[in-house]
C-alpha cells in the first residue's frame, strides 16, 4: 500500500485475449487495464487515441504522477499509457528482487499486449533509466526516448541523502508532512516557491528493491537507448539530478540528444511544470529531429 497515494480512477473495461483489457478510451477519461508479464500482473492506465506514448514513473512512484500530463497529451491527439512497476499502485507479482532488466521487459510486455509499437517512451527520474533500458533491450518497440529529471553521473551527495532518507522515512511512517515538505525543499526536489506537498504521499514500499535492482548496472548498458533519438528535459533548479547530467548526455551523444531546461522546476517537474512538459514533448515529436 502506498503512503497516502491515491490511484487514478478505474473505468469499466473488457478482458482482452492478451491478459489486458480492451475498450474505447475517450479523451480525458482514464481507463485501467491489466497486462500479464511472466508471473506479474501490471496495472496500466490509458487515455486518448492516436500516436502512443508510454509513460514510466520514477523511483517508487506510480502512474498517478502522470495524470495531468496524460490528459494533456490525449487532448493533443496522443494515446497516453502509464505503466505501474511491480509493487506500485495495482501492479502485482514478485518484486522483492526486481531489476532494471525486469522492469524494461515488463514495459515491453505492455507494448506487445496492447499492440502499440513502436512507441515514444517517457521516463521520469529513475523511469528514464528504465525507458532507456527498454530501448536497449527491445529497440524495435521504441521510436524515441524522452527523459525527465534524469541523473546518473553527477549528484550532490548531501542533498540526495536528504531526499532518499525522507522518502524511506515517509514509507515507514516516521516523518510528518511538514518534515517531508522541508526535506523536499532542502534536497532541491522542488524549485524555490513551489508547493512540495504532492510528494508527501504516493511512495511505495518497493523503493528498497528498486534501489538495489539498479546498484550493479552500469550506465553504459542503457545510456545510448539503442541509438534512438532522445529528448532530455531538466529542471533548472533540480539538485537531486542536477542539470549537468542532461548536458553531459548531449555532449556524449552528439546528434542523438536534444536538451531543454525548464524554468521554475526541479526534480518533480511533473507537478511543477506539467503544461511546459506537454508542450515540449509535443513540439519535439512533431519536429521529429533532435535539436
Amino acid at each position: 500500500m502506498a503512503v497516502g497515494g491515491a490511484a487514478l480512477a478505474s473505468r469499466s473495461t473488457e478482458k482482452s485475449a492478451g491478459g489486458g483489457t480492451a475498450g474505447t478510451t475517450a479523451s480525458g477519461a482514464i481507463e485501467q487495464r491489466h497486462v500479464k508479464s511472466g508471473t506479474a500482473l501490471l496495472d496500466v492506465k490509458v487515455v486518448g487515441t492516436g500516436t502512443p506514448i508510454v509513460l514510466v514513473p520514477g523511483f517508487a512512484r506510480g502512474a498517478a504522477d502522470f495524470e495531468e500530463i496524460m490528459q494533456g497529451l490525449a487532448a493533443r491527439g496522443y494515446r497516453a499509457i502509464a505503466v505501474n512497476a511491480r509493487g506500485c499502485e495495482g501492479s502485482t507479482g514478485p518484486w522483492a528482487k526486481t531489476t532494471i532488466y525486469e522492469i524494461a521487459d515488463d514495459l515491453y510486455a505492455v507494448i506487445k499486449d496492447l499492440g502499440l509499437g513502436p512507441v515514444h517512451v517517457v521516463g521520469h527520474a529513475a523511469g528514464g533509466r528504465y525507458a532507456r533500458m527498454l530501448a536497449t533491450r527491445h529497440p524495435e518497440s521504441v521510436k524515441t526516448v524522452i527523459i525527465l529529471s534524469s541523473g546518473g553521473k553527477f549528484e550532490d551527495k548531501e542533498r540526495f541523502a536528504t531526499f532518499f532518507g525522507a522518502v524511506m522515512k515517509t514509507i515507514a511512517g516516521e516523518i510528518s508532512p511538514a518534515e517531508m515538505d522541508a526535506a523536499m525543499l532542502a534536497s532541491g526536489a522542488f524549485a524555490t516557491g513551489n508547493d512540495p506537498s504532492p510528494w508527501r504521499t504516493g511512495w511505495w514500499p518497493v523503493a528498497t528493491a528498486q534501489a538495489k535492482g539498479g546498484e550493479n548496472v552500469k550506465a553504459e548498458e542503457y545510456s545510448k537507448a539503442g541509438g534512438r533519438p532522445m529528448l532530455a528535459l531538466y529542471g533548472k533548479e533540480d539538485m537531486v539530478a542536477p542539470p549537468r547530467n542532461s548536458l553531459a548526455l548531449k555532449d556524449e551523444l552528439a546528434g542523438q540528444v536534444t536538451v531543454m531546461g525548464l524554468d521554475h522546476a526541479a526534480h518533480n517537474m511533473l507537478q511543477e511544470q506539467p503544461k511546459a512538459i506537454i508542450e515540449a514533448i509535443d513540439d519535439w515529436i512533431k519536429a521529429d529531429l533532435p535539436r
